[in-house]
């Protein structure tokens, strides 16, 4: 009897233990159902269709004012059972554009005609929106006479060649006054005698492509360094693009200065050629000796500095005459005429000069008396 009660209670124990088991292992396949139902949800929004597309057929140039027809036609709607139903389309409300109808309604596959006009731009391009509900908004631009050109601003009047410098290409009107772009517009820039690059991180380059948002009025910074230590002008050959029709090609020139060791150099040898003409002449006339190469090297020396005086006042308007600083030549001459007329007879005169004109400032009647009596 004692035997049989210790079965009995081993076999309700072993039941006992074999439920908890169970009901400790179905937590763990909810939790993993739990986590798994999400991952699939996501799935599904990853492989929604796209929507379908609103197209339209215009041409790309208009003339401001004047009527032009857009043709509108819906692609096929994902689901087959909305193939047959008109849908709402609505051309953009603005006051810059005109459309007959404005609002219509089409099938999917049907085309209509929309007659369109271009009412105001502010530099000659013009945009055309078009919504459906269910289908992607269509965005698209024209020309409609752009009347924009670049023009090139920067901190320095004239570039000295070797050394970089920033500028700006603004949007500007037939009366030079800054203007927007009414739709993104593409520019490739190509430089002659130049290098240009956007940031400092970019490689100079004799190539550049920029795009113009909607609404901007400038460039970003370019970065330009001229190349040409003669002082050749930096050329910018630009072409403005709207996506691939070509409305604006513009030649910017600016102007370069040599690089200034080499404006002092032709400075000097301008000064050097009366002391080597003299020289020369006196060396046909007699037989050279010691005290004649004496003076030929002061006197050449002596040109040399009156070369690097010419360097230096060439900005001074000394001998009267409006000079172009850009070209080595100038300072050749420079050099010759501060050498053969002389250093401190052009510096007597230019001194002169600027006494009488202070003078005639500070006391302007007395001026005037003595033109009057002369």
């Amino acid at each position: 009897m004692r035997l049989v009660s210790e079965i009995s209670i081993l076999a309700i124990l072993s039941l006992t233990f074999a439920g908890c088991a169970r009901e400790s292992s179905l937590p763990t396949d909810r939790t993993q159902a739990a986590v798994t139902k999400p991952s699939q949800s996501q799935d599904q929004a990853d492989n929604a269709p796209e929507l379908p597309g609103i197209n339209a057929d215009f041409p790309y140039r208009v003339t401001l004012g004047e009527p032009f027809k857009i043709d509108v036609w819906l692609d096929e709607p994902n689901n087959p059972r909305e193939a047959n139903q008109p849908r709402a389309v609505y051309m953009e409300q603005t006051d810059t554009m005109e459309y007959r109808p404005r609002v219509f309604k089409l099938k999917p596959g049907e085309r209509k005609t929309v007659i369109a006009k271009v009412l105001k731009t502010t530099a000659g391009l013009a945009h055309i929106q078009i919504v459906c509900d269910g289908y992607e908004q269509f965005d698209d631009d024209m020309d409609a006479g752009f009347s924009g050109k670049l023009q090139a601003q920067a901190d320095e009047s004239t570039f000295e060649s070797g050394h970089a410098y920033g500028l700006n290409l603004n949007v500007v009107n037939p009366q030079n006054l800054s203007i927007p772009v009414d739709s993104p517009v593409l520019v490739s820039l190509r430089s002659t005698n130049a290098d240009i690059r956007l940031s400092e991180s970019d490689k100079w380059s004799t190539e550049l492509k920029f795009t113009l948002d909607r609404g901007a009025t400038s460039s970003p910074l370019i970065r330009i360094k001229p190349t040409s230590r003669l002082g050749d002008p930096a050329t910018l050959s630009a072409e403005v693009r709207l996506k691939d029709l070509i409305i604006r090609n513009e030649h910017i020139s600016l102007p370069v200065q040599p690089t200034w060791w080499l404006m002092l150099l032709f400075a000097i040898l301008g000064g050097l050629v009366p002391a080597v003409y003299r020289a020369a002449i006196a060396l046909a006339g007699s037989p050279a000796t010691a005290g004649f190469f004496v003076r030929s090297f002061f006197k050449t020396t002596a040109g040399a500095l009156a070369g690097a005086g010419a360097y230096m006042l060439a900005g001074l308007d000394v001998i009267g005459v409006k000079l172009d600083t850009s070209s080595p030549r100038t300072f050749c001459i420079l050099g010759f005429l501060f050498a053969y007329i002389g250093l401190d007879v052009l510096m007597d005169r230019f001194v002169k000069a600027k006494q009488s004109v202070s003078q005639r400032s500070e006391d302007p009647e007395k001026a005037r008396v003595v033109s009057l009596a002369g």
